[in-house]
């Protein structure tokens, strides 16, 4: 997948000079990792002072605290997580310094992260869904944490969990893992207001819960059911995506297309766990 601000250039939604500056932009917004370590008490001055001096030309503080074995993953986590806070989402940039028509942008984003049709999701939304969302105002802090949490690694260790149901892999570790990470991901959602983002991360939660309990031998199709489980990450990522760029759930809910996505997976998977 192409970086989504090149996609925006290659539709005439921006200029290359208005992406640069963009980027630019939300470079400057990002603590250095001196100021980071300072300010949580994470290096005492004399650590930072002396990594600062011993610095060759061209080598990242980063570097050099961990040749004075003062870096660890520890520290690493911690920094990169406060500069992902501070950091506004591109998309945000755009919209709030270049006049970007975030509607416009919400419609490429979904259409970008439209998953793939399958015959294993019916395509029709159904009728009988219906949603009485009323998208409080949260924090942006709080915003970011379940924005921080649902990171690419977690995305990527669940596939890799829903892949191996057909794989003959799926052992009772790897199904107690994706449990507690779906748990983990609804309780996120449920901290932070998200109410579409909850809805979705519970309906797979219960499914998870029941593979986890009962096994995958209580199910007949597990290439159904694993594809299931692999489009309901998609439009969860989707969601994700949108909560990141435009900051607000209620964008990804009045585009046409992703609410037909949510509906059908919450769709399928209400057939799995009634």
């Amino acid at each position: 997948m192409s970086f989504f601000g090149t996609q925006l250039i290659d539709k005439g939604l921006i200029q290359k000079s208005d992406l640069v500056k963009a980027l630019v932009s939300q470079s400057n917004q990002l603590p250095s990792p001196i100021q980071i370590v300072y300010e949580d008490g994470l290096l005492t001055a004399e650590q930072i002072i002396e990594a600062i001096s011993d610095r060759d030309r061209g080598e990242s503080f980063a570097a050099t605290c961990k040749s004075l074995s003062y870096w660890n993953d520890e520290i690493d986590q911690k920094v990169k997580s406060i500069q992902k806070r501070e950091r506004s989402p591109i998309g945000q940039i755009l919209v709030d310094q270049f006049g970007v028509d975030l509607s416009t942008l919400s419609d490429e984003l979904a259409h970008t992260n439209a998953p793939t049709p399958n015959q294993n999701i019916p395509a029709p939304t159904d009728p009988n869904l219906s949603y009485d969302f009323t998208f409080p105002q949260v924090s942006g802090e709080t915003k970011r944490q379940y924005i921080d949490f649902f990171s690419a690694e977690v995305k990527e260790s669940l596939e890799k969990g829903f892949h191996k149901f057909t794989e003959g892999t799926a052992d009772a570790e790897t199904l107690a893992n994706l449990e507690e990470i779906v748990q983990q991901l609804t309780a996120a959602a449920s901290f932070a207001r998200m109410e579409v983002s909850f809805t979705i991360c519970e309906k797979l939660a219960c499914l998870v819960e029941k593979i986890s309990h009962q096994g995958l031998g209580c199910f007949q199709d597990l290439a159904s059911l694993q594809q299931t489980c692999l489009k309901t990450l998609d439009v969860m990522w989707e969601l994700h995506r949108f909560i990141d760029v435009s900051g607000s759930e209620q964008e990804f809910w009045v585009n046409d297309i992703s609410r037909s996505n949510f509906s059908n997976v919450i769709s399928r998977l209400n057939e799995y766990v009634a």
